[in-house]
């Protein structure tokens, strides 16, 4: 059972540890570990765990007051969490039984009249557009093309198995760009482009941006928007847990984007999994930056996004 936030401000209050509860998120003046004393540390309300921006340690509240030095008597509120987390600070995460998710996935499969590779039609005009927003040979087997619907197609697998697909229109002729195959729910699955030897797993909103992220050396990871479910989240981090790889959130530059990231960001932490922010050098996302020959940056400070939603602490 979860520790009451008020528990935690009175004990903080004893002990002299200046502390602030503010929109479901608990932030600590001064880091136990690295010193620094500018409101760095946060801790999550919901997870009752959380790390800091300047060393980027991770903790969860037992670790974080045993570091302040609060005496063990008074820690004992928070015996459980002490027990809860493995040495290396990742919770115990239960794996969803592989066998019984792999039965319930749909099951799809495309007419060979209507859906061709790249180079079978390199002259088609969904070729020739898949091919100017950066789709490499290598995934020809998984970014066709609808010569119907003028379209390209972006399959999504789950172990070797089509579980959905999604189309892109080249000439939309309604305000939508996209159509999602009748039965397939994107927001269960990762469009995953993997890169074994890559760098780190960068998570985009779009697969033209995943697709980016491949070009560049890493493996991309498309989530179809900015509002990821719990399932999307869990699936990211089981990857980076076991590909030992860090998670980067390549996000579109507005605010639904900056939301995802720190919706990523929190839940991440609290498992002990790194998440950090990458803003492409130039336009909304990272296919606008390839696109001018350029590249992106990794947001060292990204406490400048925290406050944008947080103006009262501005």
């Amino acid at each position: 059972m979860k520790v009451n936030p008020s528990d935690i401000i009175d004990l903080c209050s004893r002990n002299s540890i200046e502390v602030q509860l503010i929109s479901m998120r608990f932030r600590f003046k001064e880091c136990p570990f690295c010193g620094n004393n500018k409101w760095k540390v946060w801790l999550y309300e919901k997870d009752q765990a959380g790390s800091c921006f300047r060393c980027h340690t991770k903790f969860n509240i037992y670790t974080l007051l045993e570091k302040y030095g609060v005496p063990k008597n008074e820690l004992s509120l928070f015996n459980r969490y002490a027990i809860e987390y493995k040495d290396d600070l990742t919770l115990i995460d239960p794996i969803v039984n592989s066998l019984e998710e792999q039965q319930s996935l749909p099951s799809f499969s495309l007419p060979s009249h209507r859906y061709w590779r790249i180079d079978e039609r390199p002259d088609h005009p969904a070729s020739k557009y898949a091919i100017r927003r950066g789709v490499p040979e290598a995934l020809y087997s998984e970014v066709i093309i609808d010569v119907e619907a003028n379209a390209v197609v972006f399959l999504v697998r789950l172990e070797g198995k089509l579980v959905g697909y999604q189309e892109r229109y080249v000439d939309p002729k309604s305000e939508s760009k996209t159509w999602t195959a009748k039965g397939f729910k994107c927001g269960q699955f990762l469009l995953t482009y993997e890169r074994p030897e890559g760098q780190d797993l960068f998570i985009c909103e779009g697969p033209f941006n995943a697709i980016t992220a491949y070009n560049w050396g890493h493996t991309g990871i498309c989530t179809f928007g900015s509002m990821l479910s719990a399932v999307q989240i869990r699936r990211i981090r089981e990857l980076a847990r076991k590909t030992g790889k860090k998670i980067c959130c390549a996000f579109d530059m507005d605010d639904a984007g900056l939301k995802a990231y720190l919706q990523v960001k929190s839940i991440c932490d609290a498992y002990g999994v790194d998440v950090v922010k990458i803003l492409p050098e130039y336009g909304n996302d990272l296919n606008e930056s390839w696109a001018i020959g350029k590249k992106y940056t990794v947001d060292t400070d990204d406490t400048a996004g925290l406050l944008h939603f947080l103006p009262e602490l501005k």
